[in-house]
């Protein structure tokens, strides 16, 4: 597998699309759902909530990629959303098993996935503080 980092751009029947991945969406954006992604035909932005994991902003991705397929090339689908929903999720799963998909490096400010855990996969073992003993005494030799 190809090791790289999230696409900023993609070209979509011939047109480049800048892809940003976003605390927050713009105004446009549909409201009173959750938004994980969303396709802006008019500025050719595609946009994908920065705080999924990268393997999720991947099928979030080709979600807004059929979103545009649709609009610009092929108009007459008129596709439900639950049908883009089946077919992003249906396309990611069959390209990711298959091993089509690169894997994304993480943020290095967010550790592996954003988990805590740093980037170089290395967890330093916790060291024990002074023992608080029985009930929160202070004492280690607490009695009973």
């Amino acid at each position: 597998m190809i090791e790289r980092p999230f696409p900023e751009k993609i070209k979509i029947g011939g047109h480049d699309y800048q892809v940003l991945r976003v605390k927050k969406f713009p105004k446009r954006a549909r409201k009173g759902q959750l938004q994980l992604g969303y396709a802006d035909f008019d500025k050719q932005v595609i946009y994908v909530y920065e705080k999924v994991t990268p393997s999720k902003g991947l099928e979030i991705l080709l979600h807004e990629i059929l979103h545009v397929l649709e609009a610009e090339i092929y108009p007459k689908l008129k596709l439900r959303e639950s049908q883009v929903e089946e077919l992003a999720s249906g396309l990611f799963a069959v390209l990711n098993t298959n091993g089509f998909l690169p894997t994304f490096k993480p943020k290095k400010s967010l550790g592996q996935f954003g988990s805590g855990i740093p980037a170089d996969g290395k967890i330093s073992p916790i060291k024990p503080k002074k023992s608080i003993g029985e009930f929160g005494s202070s004492s280690t030799n607490a009695k009973t």
